[in-house]
């Protein structure tokens, strides 16, 4: 997958995100134990009309779909990549319209069904946040050994009769 813009990694089925909810643009490179992903933060987003910086929310956003598509394309039989915890994230200054926020994940952890990952958000070399990121291949509400779906992503309701 290196080199693919997220486009042709979509055709793969890789992140089930889509536009204005993805946030990553091109797959710089996927080895066994990490990725570079590229975003280009432009004032044309629809989540960002108006607002001159990046929000820290979209940034975590970033780097989880990014821990996705390493998940996502190292792990084979993996269907989802659901972000279950964000841990000890710092932010070290402002993602501007106009900059390329590059996306750098370290696998740590698997302990399955969660994938423990580390996280790092750059802009001209200078880490602008970082952090740690859980993911999980199935949902956290999901019995051990049940197949089928309870009609959606959404948890129960209440307790079961």
């Amino acid at each position: 997958m290196v080199g693919l813009a997220v486009e042709q990694a979509m055709g793969w089925e890789v992140l089930p995100h889509a536009v204005p909810f993805l946030f990553v643009d091109r797959v710089i490179s996927v080895e066994q134990d990490g990725a570079r992903v590229l975003r280009g933060v432009t004032r044309n987003d629809a989540l960002l009309r108006g607002h001159p910086t990046l929000p820290p929310t979209l940034i975590v956003e970033a780097l989880a779909q990014a821990a996705g598509i390493l998940i996502l394309s190292c792990k084979r039989g993996v269907k989802a990549g659901l972000l279950t915890a964000v841990d000890d994230f710092v932010f070290r200054g402002a993602v501007r319209n106009g900059d390329r926020l590059i996306l750098e994940v370290k696998l740590r952890r698997v302990h399955a069904p969660f994938f423990v990952v580390r996280g790092r958000a750059l802009v001209g070399g200078e880490v602008r946040a970082e952090g740690k990121l859980t993911l999980s291949s199935e949902p956290p509400w999901r019995r051990p050994g049940e197949t089928r779906s309870r009609g959606g992503q959404s948890p129960p309701a209440g307790p079961e009769a």
